[in-house]
C-alpha cells in the first residue's frame, strides 16, 4: 500500500511491537548520517532478533512528520552506510533481510518537497539464533514489546542451545495437557494483556494456594504459599513470606508488557521466565497470565490483612522486627539495660500467680515480660540488644520489642477466634498504648 506523508502533519502510523519511529529534526552541529546510522543499527538488530518490523526515520514518536533532508549524494550515502552496518552484524545479516526506501514528503498543497524524505527500513526476521551487533559478541538487542531491549543472557543461552523457536501459543505450549477447555483463546498477539475474564472461561493452568496470616505472618509455617502447574505434573513450588512481600507485591494488576513484576523476565514473544522463590520456570503467556492473576488475588488479600493489622495495632511509626520461627514484632522503645533489668525484676516479683493486686499482672519467662489481666493478654515484650544505638559514654541500649505475631494475637488464656474484636484497654493493647503505658505507668 502506498504511503503518503505530509510535512508537519500527524500520520496514523503508531509505534508498536513491529513499528519504530524516530525524528531527527532537532539535530544541531552533528553528522546526520551518524545519528541515523547509530539509531538504525540498534533497532535493525532488535527487529532481526525479534519478529521483524519497520523503522521510520523522520517521524516523531507522536506521529508528527518532520522528514530528513537528503540530496542525491546524501541519499546514496545513507543507503551505503546502513547496508554496511548490517554486514557488520555477527553473523552478517543477509542483504535481502533489510530493505531501505526513501519515501517523499508532500507539502500541505500536495506537492512533493524537494530533497525531503522519510527513511523507511523494513527488516525481516533473521534466520540465525542470535545476531550480535559486532563480531566481539558482547551486545545484542531484541524487540518484544514497543521498545527494544538488550537480550537477556538467559535468552541468548537458550537460543544458542535450542535455536530460534516459534512463539509459544495455546496450541503449541499445551500439547501435553489434556484439553479441558471448550473456549480457546489466541495469545499470539496478546503478550501485553492481563484480563481476569480470560481465566474465568477455562480451567486455570496455574494455582496458588496460600495460608493467609492472621495479622503479619505465620510463625508456625515453613512456607506461606504453594504453586501448582497443570503442565508440570507433580511439581509443587513453595514460597516464603519474604518472597511474597519482596517480589509479589510489586506490579500488582499491571499489564505484562510493562515488565514491572520482578519475578518475571520476558524471553520471547509469549514466553516468560518466572522466578518463584528458588525455582525458575519457562511459561507461556497463557500460563503467565494465570500466574499473575492468582498472585494478585492472594497478594490483595495479604495486603488488606496487613493494613487492618496496622490500623488496629497502631504500628505505623515503629520499625518491624522478624526473627524466623521465633517472633514478629516492632521496636517501640529503647532503654538502658539496667532499666530493663529493673522492669524484669519487678515483673517477676509481681507475677500474676503471686497475688491479686492491680500490679500482679505479669508473667516472666525466657527474659520476656507478658502483661495480662482478667484472662486477657495485653502485651508481650521481648528485649533485644541494639547494635547501633548508644550514648556518648558508650553505654549500650536494649530495644523493647512489642510482639505482634499470630501466635500471641490468637493465643493466651482465652483462644481468640477474631483477635481484632479484643483490641482495647481490657484486651490486646496496641503498640502505641503499650509504649505509653511503659513510659507513664511502668517505668
Amino acid at each position: 500500500m502506498e504511503e503518503n506523508f505530509t510535512l508537519n502533519q500527524i500520520t496514523p502510523i503508531e509505534e508498536k511491537k513491529n513499528i519504530e519511529c524516530k525524528g531527527v529534526k532537532d539535530i544541531r552541529n552533528r553528522d546526520v548520517f551518524s545519528e541515523i546510522v547509530d539509531y538504525a543499527k540498534e533497532n535493525i538488530n532488535s527487529f532481526v532478533n525479534g519478529d521483524g518490523g519497520i523503522l521510520y526515520i523522520g517521524i516523531e514518536n507522536n506521529g508528527l512528520v518532520t522528514g530528513v533532508n537528503l540530496d542525491r549524494d546524501a541519499r546514496d550515502e545513507i543507503r551505503r552506510r546502513i547496508s554496511q552496518t548490517v554486514k557488520n552484524f555477527y553473523p552478517p545479516l543477509e542483504t535481502s533481510a533489510c530493505k531501505i526506501d526513501l519515501v517523499p514528503i508532500y507539502s500541505d498543497k500536495h506537492e512533493i518537497i524537494t530533497d525531503q524524505f522519510i527513511v523507511k527500513i523494513e527488516v525481516t526476521q533473521g534466520q540465525e539464533s542470535v545476531y550480535w551487533m559486532s563480531s566481539n559478541k558482547t551486545v545484542a538487542f531484541i524487540r518484544l514489546t514497543n521498545e527494544k531491549q538488550m537480550m537477556h543472557p538467559r535468552m541468548i543461552e537458550r537460543r544458542i542451545k535450542n535455536g530460534r523457536i516459534a512463539p509459544l501459543t495455546t496450541n503449541t505450549t499445551l500439547e501435553s495437557i489434556k484439553k479441558q477447555e471448550n473456549n480457546k483463546t489466541d495469545f499470539s498477539n496478546a503478550e501485553g494483556m492481563f484480563k481476569r475474564e480470560i481465566a474465568s472461561k477455562r480451567t486455570p493452568l496455574v494455582q496458588f494456594k496460600s495460608k493467609l496470616p492472621v495479622a503479619y505472618c505465620n510463625l508456625d509455617e515453613t512456607s506461606e504459599g504453594e504453586f501448582i502447574f497443570r503442565r508440570f505434573e507433580g511439581l509443587r513450588v513453595e514460597v516464603s513470606r519474604q518472597t511474597i512481600l519482596r517480589d509479589f507485591m510489586h506490579g500488582l494488576s499491571t499489564p505484562l508488557a510493562w515488565l514491572t513484576r520482578p519475578y518475571l523476565q520476558l524471553l520471547e514473544t509469549n514466553l516468560f521466565e518466572a522466578t518463584l522463590g528458588g525455582t525458575s520456570l519457562i511459561l507461556s503467556a497463557e500460563e503467565t497470565i494465570d500466574l499473575c492473576e492468582c498472585i494478585d488475588e492472594v497478594c490483595e488479600k495479604y495486603k488488606q490483612i496487613i493494613i487492618d493489622a496496622e490500623n488496629h495495632l497502631q504500628t505505623w511509626n515503629f520499625h518491624p522486627v522478624h526473627q524466623e520461627r521465633n517472633f514478629y514484632g516492632f521496636e517501640i522503645l529503647s532503654v538502658k539495660p539496667r532499666i530493663w533489668d529493673l522492669m524484669y525484676k519487678f515483673s517477676h516479683e509481681f507475677h500474676d500467680s503471686q497475688g491479686s493486686s492491680n500490679w500482679h499482672i505479669f508473667d516472666t519467662q525466657y527474659e520476656s515480660i507478658k502483661i495480662s489481666r482478667n484472662f486477657f493478654d495485653h502485651a508481650l515484650l521481648i528485649p533485644r540488644r541494639n547494635q547501633y544505638f548508644g550514648d556518648s559514654s558508650g553505654t549500650e541500649y536494649l530495644d523493647i520489642i512489642y510482639v505482634a505475631d499470630d501466635i500471641f494475637l490468637q493465643g493466651g488464656y482465652i483462644r481468640k477466634r477474631n483477635w481484632k474484636e479484643h483490641i482495647g484497654e481490657h484486651g490486646t493493647w496496641s503498640a502505641e498504648t503499650t509504649k505509653e503505658w511503659i513510659i507513664n505507668s511502668f517505668i
